[in-house]
């Protein structure tokens, strides 16, 4: 029966809190090595200089010895690397009686207080476009569900500001710059997650563009960006995730698409990228199962984010034709996404997913029938 200790640490100043709460998302898969399980880790309600965190040995093992043994590790120094330990004052450990797995479901309660907790706990997490909208949504849910996320974006002030009010509500979250057009960038952000975290499970290839243009008034560079950010971007983003994956057990990989690659679609560029999406999805299904990794695409109806003009006659439009009458917000498109990234997903690879409120497959002779029936 596993022996639980709470670990509080009592910092020199509230500075330090949000850096040594991502410092504990790399002890995380350092700690794992001792087989020291992390049950979670947050602020001290009322403590705003403290961080506590609820770890589990093995039985018959001293616990002391087992983090003395992590402290002398290379782990813990590269973990420590970039913090100031002046700034520990103290650290106050409470061993706590151990539960029966009964007892544990029944009395065990998550910090993060949501019924599927901990579907992501122990996991690593890059999500492109991460630092609003959907892909914001998304680094927020999963946050939630106990993963390091990495959010990652050309938007860097807001990329920054997003992953430190993540940390402030006890989640783990980092930012990395990141052009998603650009390989030596992926190769960059890649090579710093493998320093930090040691691995990475789960890539949301989420960034995306758009230009609203027939096809006989694109012009070449709009075509060129439109399929660099939306397609380009993802087949950069598998091939330099996967050796990754690979190395540390597996992972899945969503792909964000769009209705406009499962229907007709008036903008050429971007419905040709989207199109593209579901092909290469495919492709990387086949070729990433024998590694472990799940691959899938889901398709987002109308759904309210800073790229949608909610008053514009297209988005009001765009709501008429679905068939749940409203669109979606971007907690939705983080559910969905949160199911296939996760281990409730296991058996699911290749598959294009509609996240669309029925737009795709009942819009077209829905808008029929309630024309019809509506006389």
């Amino acid at each position: 029966m596993s022996i639980y200790q709470m670990r509080t640490y009592h910092l020199a100043s509230e500075s330090a809190v949000p850096d040594y709460l991502a410092i504990w998302a790399a002890h995380v898969s350092s700690l794992a090595e001792f087989d020291v399980v992390t049950h979670g880790f947050s602020p001290v309600p009322g403590n705003s200089k403290a961080v506590v965190a609820l770890v589990s040995f093995q039985d018959e093992v001293d616990p002391d010895t087992v983090i003395r043994d992590y402290m002398n590790s290379d782990g813990f120094r590269n973990d420590m690397a970039n913090f100031d330990m002046s700034q520990i004052e103290q650290v106050d450990t409470l061993l706590l009686a151990p539960l029966s797995a009964a007892e544990g479901s029944q009395t065990m309660t998550s910090r993060r207080g949501a019924k599927d907790v901990g579907r992501l706990e122990g996991k690593v997490a890059l999500i492109t476009g991460g630092a609003r909208g959907q892909g914001e949504a998304e680094a927020r849910r999963f946050a939630r569900e106990g993963a390091l996320v990495y959010l990652c974006d050309v938007l860097s002030e807001q990329g920054e500001t997003l992953a430190a009010d993540i940390r402030a509500e006890g989640g783990s979250a980092q930012f990395k710059s990141l052009d998603v057009t650009d390989e030596d960038q992926w190769h960059r952000v890649i090579d710093e997650i493998d320093e930090e975290a040691g691995r990475l499970d789960i890539l949301i290839n989420n960034a995306g563009t758009n230009a609203r243009r027939s096809l006989t008034d694109t012009t070449r560079e709009t075509w060129d960006k439109i399929l660099d950010v939306n397609l380009t971007g993802q087949f950069l983003g598998m091939q330099a995730c996967a050796p990754l994956m690979q190395r540390t057990g597996g992972g899945s990989i969503v792909n964000l698409g769009s209705t406009a690659g499962i229907m007709g679609h008036p903008v050429a560029a971007y419905s040709s990228s989207k199109w593209g999406i579901r092909g290469i999805t495919k492709a990387a299904a086949i070729n990433f199962a024998p590694m472990g990794i799940r691959v899938n695409a889901m398709h987002p109806g109308v759904v309210e984010t800073p790229m949608m003009d909610s008053t514009s006659r297209l988005f009001k439009n765009l709501v008429n034709m679905t068939p749940l009458g409203r669109a979606a917000n971007s907690d939705e498109m983080a559910a969905a996404a949160l199911f296939l990234a996760s281990d409730d997903a296991s058996f699911v690879t290749g598959i294009d997913l509609p996240v669309d409120g029925g737009f795709s497959e009942l819009g077209t002779y829905g808008e029929i029938w309630n024309r019809i029936n509506s006389h």
